[in-house]
């Protein structure tokens, strides 16, 4: 027997500017601070946010010469918690899917071949952010809260029912860890676990305060082509989740 799931109308949109000084003592509504990101206790540059579990470090890149090691370059790692994608599969083969509101857009037209130096250099990243945003379909997915974790493998299906839940209102049953999918490894440090499971349940989501969620709804293999076709869906994190459980689209 399908779910089936109630129309629901996206209520939210978000807009992006750029950071500035005066941000650092300011709460938002939650009266939560603005500001989350703080110099990390080691490395020059690197910054931490503990809240949400993740870190940007920055790091040298060093290669084997004759010599020894020598330095090259410098670019920024990223550090998560343990996280989870999860395939929420209803027993008609169907995928649970989300719309998160991204702050993504197509690149400003009229931009040569060199797009980061122009930008810079004509000044253009307000011109960049007011650009900015767009729905797009994801799968539930979401950071390990905090918790012991002595038992890893109970501690990702743990947090692949949490995310399921208040993401997208579904209960899990019978979930399995798919395995790993790193999103970039040029930088991204770690892996994170992609976890399949079957739709119990489908109630009303609990989204977190800080997250623009709007619709949810079940899709089919060639649903979810036509959603990447047409652009509404290019989250790597998402595909790759899905081809690794073995979905078709």
């Amino acid at each position: 027997m399908s779910q089936r799931i109630g129309d629901q109308r996206v209520k939210d949109t978000g807009v992006a500017r750029l950071q500035l000084a005066e941000d650092n003592d300011k709460l938002n509504r939650f009266d939560k601070p603005v500001i989350g990101w703080h110099h990390a206790s080691q490395g020059e540059g690197s910054i931490v946010n503990q809240n949400i579990g993740m870190a940007v470090m920055m790091i040298v890149v060093q290669k084997m010469f004759d010599n020894g090691f020598e330095d090259l370059y410098n670019q920024p790692m990223m550090v998560q918690n343990v996280g989870t994608m999860v395939v929420c599969k209803s027993d008609d083969d169907r995928v649970m899917l989300i719309q998160s509101y991204r702050m993504n857009a197509d690149r400003l037209a009229g931009v040569s071949a060199n797009y980061v130096r122009t930008l810079n250099e004509q000044g253009r990243w307000e011109e960049l952010l007011a650009s900015l945003g767009s729905w797009k379909w994801e799968l539930p997915a979401g950071l390990a809260p905090p918790g012991e974790a002595d038992d890893l493998e109970a501690f990702i299906l743990k947090t692949a029912a949490i995310e399921a839940l208040e993401e997208s209102g579904v209960r899990i049953c019978n979930p399995q860890n798919m395995g790993r999918l790193n999103f970039d490894p040029a930088f991204f440090m770690h892996s994170q676990y992609v976890v399949q499971a079957e739709i119990a349940h489908i109630g009303d989501p609990r989204i977190e305060q800080l997250e623009i969620i709007g619709k949810r709804q079940l899709f089919s293999g060639s649903e979810i082509r036509a959603l990447i076709d047409a652009g509404q869906m290019d989250d790597c994190r998402s595909i790759g989740a899905l081809a690794l459980a073995g979905f078709r689209f």
